[in-house]
């Protein structure tokens, strides 16, 4: 059994506020929506340190803005890239319209803001509701077919490339015994067959958690934060989002089998067990200042991913 996420599920990340951005930033935003912000709500989910605001305006009108300066050089190209791969996404996919984006300068600091439709909605609730899991793995699987084969317009990597600095986590895990010793020999052999013959039939999310998710006020599911999309197997992200509802309790594979999504189990079990690999090690690395929450984070996902793995490889509990 997986103990309850020790994360405060919605406040995990430390982000400025609207008026912790510099004044010309703000003007630019305002230009760009076309209206003065009355009202800005900073995002508290997720663990990364970019501003992240839904903003109303003077209007009446809402959209959500994320903006990063100089202090985090990887956050304007992660947010640049997001809006660059938003636009290759299909109609079919529901994900946020980008409404603007531009790069300039202020006093030599580099600054990136982007605008896109704010989704009317909230996340989906931890621990995961049995209708509102259902309802978020039927989303996943339907954008896994949405995005077979991938959008043109990008040179995708594929999954294996994502992971490739990954490659010696296992051989760590077996030298620091981060994990028990039954799960070790398994689970290595599983990530390494996975990454040998994983297809690359779809473009995914890679990165799909409840807190990159929207359920919108007419129950339409939604996805978000689309900075690490790479191409992997079709079910990729409905496996992904079962972790944290197997952790929560709930029986993933009752939830899964529903999908009709999963053909192959074995290279689900490999899918998993590189997770596993993943997770562990990060998870044992140094605390981050600017995101207090993403190592636990990290390490409830491991113990979620290998007691799952547990039960569908070696048949314990």
């Amino acid at each position: 059994m997986v103990p309850p996420t020790p994360i405060p599920v919605g406040a995990t990340a430390l982000r400025p506020v609207w008026t912790d951005l510099p004044g010309q930033v703000r003007a630019e935003i305002e230009t760009l929506a076309g209206g003065t912000v009355i009202e800005a709500r900073s995002q508290g989910s997720g663990f990364t340190p970019g501003f992240a605001s839904r903003l109303v305006l003077a209007d009446g009108r809402r959209l959500f803005v994320k903006a990063a300066g100089s202090a985090y050089p990887w956050m304007i190209e992660a947010y640049q890239a997001e809006v660059a791969k938003l636009r290759l996404l299909p109609a079919a996919v529901p994900a946020p319209s980008v409404i603007f984006d531009r790069r300039f300068q202020v006093d030599g600091e580099d600054w990136l803001i982007a605008g896109f439709v704010d989704i009317d909605g909230r996340p989906p609730l931890r621990p995961w509701r049995e209708d509102e899991a259902a309802a978020v793995l039927r989303c996943a699987t339907e954008l896994g077919r949405a995005l077979t084969p991938p959008p043109t317009g990008a040179d995708w990597l594929g999954l294996e490339v994502e992971f490739a600095r990954n490659a010696d986590d296992w051989a760590m895990i077996a030298e620091q015994d981060l994990l028990p010793a039954d799960l070790i020999e398994p689970g290595a052999e599983l990530a390494r067959d996975f990454l040998a013959r994983l297809p690359r039939t779809t473009l995914v999310h890679c990165d799909l958690r409840d807190d990159n998710v929207i359920i919108g006020s007419d129950g339409r599911v939604n996805v978000c934060d689309w900075n690490f999309p790479v191409l992997g197997p079709i079910w990729t992200d409905t496996v992904t989002l079962a972790i944290s509802m197997h952790g929560d309790g709930l029986n993933a594979e009752r939830l899964l089998a529903e999908t009709g999504a999963i053909d192959d189990d074995a290279l689900v079990d490999g899918f998993l067990a590189m997770l596993l690999g993943y997770f562990t090690i990060a998870g044992s690395r140094p605390e981050v200042d600017n995101s207090p929450y993403l190592r636990a984070h990290q390490r409830w996902y491991a113990d979620a991913t290998a007691d799952w793995l547990r039960r569908r490889v070696l048949r314990t509990y």
